[in-house]
């Protein structure tokens, strides 16, 4: 069994793209990644939990914005790679605009 997640974007007339994509976790992978996923959370933001205050959005992260606004490039950048080597775990979807 896989257990599957799907987001999009936010579209709009500042955004005219629709994005959406997903990942597909193996569900004996499923805990090690959400495991994983908080110690990325507590690296980046002292929490484990994730919520509004602390969501991880690659966006915010690229552009030093949100919850990345006052963090240093070196964390930013950590935090992405930190992403890169979770996600080599798990499969990807494919990712579609119109």
């Amino acid at each position: 069994m896989h257990l599957c997640y799907f987001d999009e974007n936010k579209h709009g007339p500042g955004n005219p793209y629709f994005f959406i994509g997903g990942l597909l976790i193996p569900d004996k992978k499923a805990i090690d990644f959400e495991n994983t996923l908080g110690q990325i959370a507590f690296n980046f933001f002292g929490a484990r939990s994730l919520s509004i205050a602390n969501e991880l959005h690659g966006k915010d992260l690229f552009h030093g914005k949100g919850n990345a606004r006052e963090r240093k490039l070196e964390d930013q950048s950590e935090c992405f790679r930190m992403w890169q080597l979770l996600l080599r775990t798990i499969r990807f979807l494919c990712v579609w605009y119109v």
